[in-house]
């Protein structure tokens, strides 16, 4: 896939209007009544009474938010469906290079596998909360702490398997943790046989 200046240009304008276009309908007329959202609230959560009437406190309801929520799942299976033609391309792209070496085509073809799932790792583990979000906005069912609580697991989450994908994904990286792991292995190896092997030398030795 080749293009010139003005078609990367015109390929540019097309993806802003097919993002900005969807996501200004959905946010026009996005804020409800406040009285009857502050009413809803009230039979909703009334434990809220206390801070209803706090100042500058504005309120969405479900209904109100719904259309974002569709607006934003459709703009979503675009990005993805975006994303893996651009990969496929990448691909085809290095396949058909003659110019570079079978070497380096390996070396950017692991390249482009390791960047890929560096990049998926958080961005599958951060989406989860927003997917909560989106299904009690669009559904209205109430999740309850239980929903919140796995959210806030998979953010928790983020911690760990983002080292863990780099490390996995970095030659230089990977060797050294794995060389570090065995070398510890071997040396509580070597110190439970040397034990083990004192035990028995005392053990004969009383029984002499």
């Amino acid at each position: 896939m080749t293009a010139n200046s003005s078609g990367h240009f015109y390929f540019t304008v097309i993806l802003l209007t097919v993002y900005s276009v969807p996501t200004s309908a959905g946010l026009v007329n996005i804020s409800p009544d406040q009285e009857e959202a502050k009413q809803w609230v009230l039979q909703e959560y009334s434990c809220a009474k206390s801070v209803i009437d706090a100042p500058r406190l504005h309120v969405y309801t479900p209904t109100s938010v719904r259309r974002l929520v569709i607006t934003a799942s459709v703009l979503a299976i675009f990005a993805i469906v975006f994303f893996l033609y651009i990969l496929r391309l990448s691909f085809h792209s290095l396949n058909k290079g003659q110019h570079l070496s079978q070497k380096t085509k390996l070396l950017q073809r692991r390249f482009l596998i390791y960047l890929c799932v560096q990049v998926s790792v958080p961005l599958f583990i951060f989406i989860m909360p927003v997917l909560i979000l989106m299904y009690m906005f669009g559904t209205s069912a109430p999740i309850g702490q239980g929903g919140g609580n796995f959210a806030l697991c998979c953010m928790g989450f983020h911690g760990a398997l983002s080292p863990m994908s780099l490390i996995m994904c970095n030659d230089s990286y990977r060797n050294f943790i794995f060389t570090k792991m065995r070398c510890r292995c071997v040396q509580d190896e070597r110190k439970v046989n040397a034990s083990c092997s004192a035990e028995q030398i005392a053990a004969r030795s009383t029984i002499h």
